[in-house]
């Protein structure tokens, strides 16, 4: 799906058109200070900007501390309308480039900042006044690489834009996001000023939206775009993020679990959060193998609501005989499950879990075992009742893989090393108190 695209364009797109592009009778020519010139139609007079229309359909606010003067535009006759091909001739048009020809000097302009606190000021003064904030968004965005990490310019072109109006930059942000290269690299400082300014009216949430869901199919990575994201995303669309799980290719799929557990973790309530997955999944259509360890360890945030469900998915996943092609996937998916009913860890979850260690041959049960030893989530407080069963099982038939793995359950769930010296593991039991 090609995400939503404004129509408007930059000024370095409108100057390119006005010098090949004749006046239309009533535009208006605005001499900048820094030298440029501007032509088009002047629709509204604030007190301090002027809002104009371009000659390509586009406006533009230009701030009249940085306009010198303003005349009329002679007028002039239109350009002849060109022939067009005939259809079956033509051929689909490539996607226009915005070129922003203020970027290069804003560029050096910036290089040249003083270091002076007065000197700097001044300086960032004459740069608000002499250039659009378009321009100050396209430095923000270009990428960066490990090779080529941010320089300064671009640093101080995001501390430009977090004292502009904020309203003007996020519509230029969203507009930003969706012609991010991320073939030559990662958006970091663009991620980093909408994370500073944040989002208010949802443009900069849809955007990230449907950049996202535009790049994974061609497997970039889009991992700064799912931070940005992360600082601006609304309950309203986390059915929509969730169902990335279930689609995404094997390239994206860590990365799309490990943002949602991510936006789950900063949730203030997450079991609202986690509650739109749990209706989504239909334990008897399930999702395939492949994509549900990212859907399991999301369901693990959930305490209440999840509980019940991951139990069935885990019998399900239990009833299943692997193929010679799923037999990996089949395998992460169950070791999901049970690290996430070792992350719950209620009453049901304890039962499951006990069935499953106790009713599969050895080898299963060992699974079983270093599933819970590591799970990625910290556990909750531990009944007393299921450490004492643990500890039961460390019986002097257990073979020394079964030992090994049943204190490293425990030392997971207790924090304690007491390896397999089963009498230090009961003195410990002993000293908890009875709940």
């Amino acid at each position: 799906m090609r995400p939503f695209r404004r129509s408007t364009f930059g000024i370095g797109f409108g100057l390119a058109v006005l010098l090949a592009c004749p006046a239309l009778a009533g535009d208006k020519i605005f001499h900048l200070k820094n030298g440029r010139k501007i032509e088009g139609e002047l629709i509204d007079d604030t007190p301090s900007d002027y809002i104009v229309r371009l000659p390509d359909g586009g406006t533009t606010r230009l701030a009249k501390g940085m306009v010198g003067s303003m005349e009329d535009a002679p007028p002039r006759e239109r350009a002849p309308k060109p022939e067009v091909a005939p259809i079956a001739t033509r051929t689909k048009p490539a996607k226009p480039r915005v070129v922003d020809e203020n970027v290069e000097s804003l560029r050096k302009a910036l290089r040249e900042v003083p270091t002076d606190s007065e000197g700097r000021a001044k300086a960032i003064d004459a740069i608000k006044n002499g250039f659009p904030l378009r321009s100050l968004v396209a430095i923000v965005a270009e990428p960066e690489t490990a090779a080529a990490p941010a320089p300064l310019e671009q640093l101080l072109a995001v501390e430009i834009l977090r004292q502009s109006p904020t309203a003007d930059v996020r519509s230029l942000l969203a507009d930003a996001i969706g012609n991010v290269d991320l073939e030559k690299g990662q958006p970091i400082q663009l991620a980093s000023a909408i994370r500073t300014i944040g989002d208010e009216n949802g443009a900069l949430e849809k955007a990230l939206l449907d950049e996202i869901e535009a790049v994974m199919p061609k497997g970039l990575n889009a991992g700064q775009l799912f931070s940005a994201l992360d600082s601006v995303i609304t309950a309203p669309s986390l059915p929509r993020v969730f169902g990335w799980l279930f689609t995404a290719d094997k390239n994206n799929r860590a990365s799309v679990g490990a943002f949602c557990k991510t936006v789950i973790v900063h949730s203030s309530d997450k079991e609202a959060a986690v509650a739109p997955l749990v209706d989504m999944v239909d334990v008897d259509k399930l999702p395939p193998l492949a994509a549900l360890p990212p859907v399991l360890e999301v369901l693990a945030y959930s305490k209440k609501k999840a509980t019940k469900l991951v139990g069935q998915i885990v019998t399900a996943l239990e009833k299943r005989r692997p193929g010679k092609d799923d037999a990996t996937d089949l395998d992460a998916a169950l070791r999901s499950g049970y690290g996430a009913l070792g992350a719950i860890l209620d009453r049901d979850a304890r039962d499951q879990l006990n069935r499953s260690i106790d009713n599969f041959d050895a080898d299963f049960r060992i699974r079983v075992l270093d599933s819970l030893r590591t799970m990625p989530m910290d556990p909750p407080q531990v009944d007393k009742d299921f450490l004492q069963g643990l500890l039961d099982r460390m019986t002097p038939d257990k073979s020394a893989q079964d030992l090994t793995a049943l204190a490293g359950v425990l030392d997971r769930l207790t924090g304690r090393h007491y390896g397999t010296d089963v009498n230090a593991w009961r003195r410990y039991l002993q000293s908890l108190p009875n709940r």
